[in-house]
Formats: structure tokens, C-alpha cells, sequence
């Protein structure tokens, strides 16, 4: 166990660098604010107006510099006491150090969770607020999590894919120590104020406004008009916020981007025994997860192994708006083909 207490520096605990604290040209390789997420490719900051001009396509190295700015900005330090999805600037990315004891919470981890926001409508409003949890250890509640659920069972909690069902082969993924990953989603400022705005954490409203929608695109073969005013007609299904939406319009700068989902996988680290895991090569919680009969476990040691990102921006490659999504895998996950006996290339 003397390697765990080893301090290691890591850049949530993924990339190893360390940043000084802020100051001038603190961060000389950052762009500036790096607390916030890019607005979109190429564009910083969210503009004052709606651009006219349609940019020109990204080259591959500006996707992935957008996708590694958006993950810095996730895993950047919450500030302590502030609303769910605050960086705090005054506050370095690194270290984070291998020992048990409580880290800082970074951005991500304070939005909220679907379980969340799509409550019984009768519960709305509900408020962006503070988050469930400020320290190291919390209670992981995967989406679609209800008491009653079991293991094998559409939405078995937080052991499948989010959003499948028994009919879709994504199933769970047990490790190589034949531990279940737990996989948990959180939801970003803009895309809770899209399901404020127009209603959409109840069923039924999303129903009807898709029904309006279907009906209008047939009737006039294109799709009905976005509501870009308070005083618009939103009564048929509206896209997902880009960012350039006016009820994103009073949110923070750190906030003003198009919706922003993450799904994380965890697995539970083996701190003894042969083949133990080395916990300061992960991301590290201390996690309760739901069990077979409806319990939580006890507070266990969880690392992170799968960091999904998936983003709606303003422009895209082909056609505007565009989904962009990222996926990051972490060499720790299994071995690799030189470490695999008898794996052949």
C-alpha cells in the first residue's frame, strides 16, 4: 500500500502535467479562461450576436483541441460554496495526489443528474441551485435509478448503458477483477434551463410538442421554426440549446455554451491483494451504488475509467447545428496486446 500514498501529480488524474497557480502567464499552454468551455470550434467565447457568416469546416486538430479544452474546463476545481457547474479560477487544475483523503470536486461532478431534473412533474419547479455533495465521498445514483429496480431488468441501476433497455446488446461491462462498471450521467446549466424553458421534464408535454412538430413538418414539408423570443411559439418540440438561445441569455459565462452531457464509467479498485489496482493512476471517489435488492454498498473506492463528453455546438462539419461527442478512454482499462499473453496483431 506504500505506492498508494506516494503523491502523484496528474491532471484529473488523466494527463500528466502540473499547472502554477494563476497568475500572469500562469497557463502560457491554455487558452484564456480555461475554466470555461469553448463555445464552439473555434470560437472561444459565446458572441454578442448571432454570426451570419457560416465558418469554414474545422481541420481534425481543431475538433480535438476543442475536445481537449472542453475537457479541461469539466475537470477544472468547483468553487466551493457556489452554484452547481462553478469553476473557481483562483484555483489551479493540478495536483490532484494519490491518497484517500478528500480531493477537490471538479466542475462536472457538481451538475445534476437526470434522476434529478425528470422528477413527477408535480415536484417543478426544481432549482439549478447548490450541488448533492461537496466533498469526496457521495452517493452515486445512476440515471433512470429507482428503488424497485433489479439487476437484469431494463435500467438496471447504473450496471447498463444509459438510455438502452434489455433489447439493445450494450449490456454491462464487468472488469478483469469481475466487478459490474457503474456508469452515472450529469447534465450541464444550458441543457436544464432548455427542459425548464419549455416544460420537458414532463412526459406528456414532450409528447404533445413532438406530435405538433411531426404534424407542422408534414404540412409543410420543413421543419417548424425554432422559438428565438419569449414571445414565440413553442408549443412544438424545440431543439437542443446550441448556445445562442434567449433563455440561455441571463446564465453565467462559464454557463453560456450549448447543452453539455457527460457519462462516466467507474470501476471498483482493488487496493490489495494480486493484481491490485494502483489508485493514483485513476480519477478517484469514494461511492455508494445501488445493489441487487434495492441497498446501497458501503462507501467504496471507485476509479474512473470511461469519460464521455457530448456537446451541441452552433456550426458543424457538414450541416449546423451538430452534435459533437468525445470519448475518453483511459490505458488502464485492460491490457494492452504487448501485455496480453499470447495476443496475436
Amino acid at each position: 500500500m506504500e505506492s498508494f500514498y506516494k503523491p502523484l501529480r496528474v491532471m484529473a488524474a488523466l494527463v500528466a502535467v502540473w499547472l502554477p497557480l494563476p497568475g500572469a502567464g500562469a497557463y502560457p499552454l491554455l487558452p484564456p479562461q480555461p475554466w470555461i468551455m469553448p463555445f464552439d470550434v473555434n470560437q472561444r467565447f459565446r458572441p454578442e450576436q448571432v454570426p451570419v457568416d457560416t465558418p469554414e469546416d474545422p481541420t481534425q486538430f481543431q475538433v480535438y483541441d476543442f475536445a481537449w479544452q472542453t475537457f479541461i474546463a469539466l475537470n477544472w476545481p468547483y468553487k466551493t460554496g457556489g452554484q452547481r457547474g462553478e469553476p473557481d479560477p483562483g484555483l489551479p487544475l493540478a495536483p490532484i495526489s494519490n491518497r484517500f483523503e478528500p480531493d477537490r470536486v471538479v466542475v462536472w461532478e457538481t451538475y445534476m443528474s437526470p434522476e434529478t431534473v425528470f422528477v413527477h412533474p408535480s415536484q417543478w419547479p426544481v432549482e439549478w441551485g447548490l450541488p448533492d455533495f461537496v466533498g469526496l465521498q457521495r452517493e452515486s445514483r445512476p440515471p433512470c435509478y429507482t428503488p424497485g429496480y433489479a439487476y437484469g431488468v431494463p435500467f438496471a441501476p447504473g450496471i447498463n448503458q444509459p438510455y438502452t433497455d434489455a433489447n439493445v446488446p450494450t449490456g454491462p461491462v464487468v472488469d478483469q477483477n469481475g466487478e459490474y462498471l457503474r456508469v452515472e450521467v450529469t447534465l450541464s446549466q444550458p441543457y436544464f434551463s432548455y427542459i425548464s424553458q419549455f416544460g420537458y421534464f414532463d412526459a406528456d408535454t414532450q409528447l404533445q410538442a413532438v406530435r405538433k412538430y411531426i404534424g407542422y413538418a408534414n404540412r409543410n414539408n420543413a421543419a417548424p421554426p425554432p422559438a428565438t423570443s419569449p414571445g414565440d411559439n413553442a408549443s412544438r418540440f424545440q431543439p437542443l440549446p446550441t448556445g445562442l438561445e434567449f433563455y440561455l441569455d441571463s446564465l453565467p459565462p462559464y454557463a453560456q455554451q450549448g447543452m453539455t452531457e457527460v457519462k462516466a464509467a467507474w470501476k471498483v479498485l482493488k487496493t490489495e491483494g494480486e493484481n491490485a489496482d494502483i489508485p493514483g493512476r485513476y480519477f478517484r471517489r469514494m461511492m455508494q451504488f445501488p445493489l441487487p435488492d434495492g441497498s446501497l454498498s458501503e462507501p467504496t473506492l471507485m476509479g474512473l475509467v470511461g469519460f464521455h463528453i457530448h456537446r451541441v455546438t452552433p456550426s458543424g462539419i457538414c450541416l449546423p447545428p451538430s452534435s459533437r461527442s468525445t470519448m475518453f478512454v483511459f490505458a488502464r482499462n485492460c491490457l494492452t496486446h504487448c501485455q496480453r499473453p499470447g495476443a496475436r496483431h
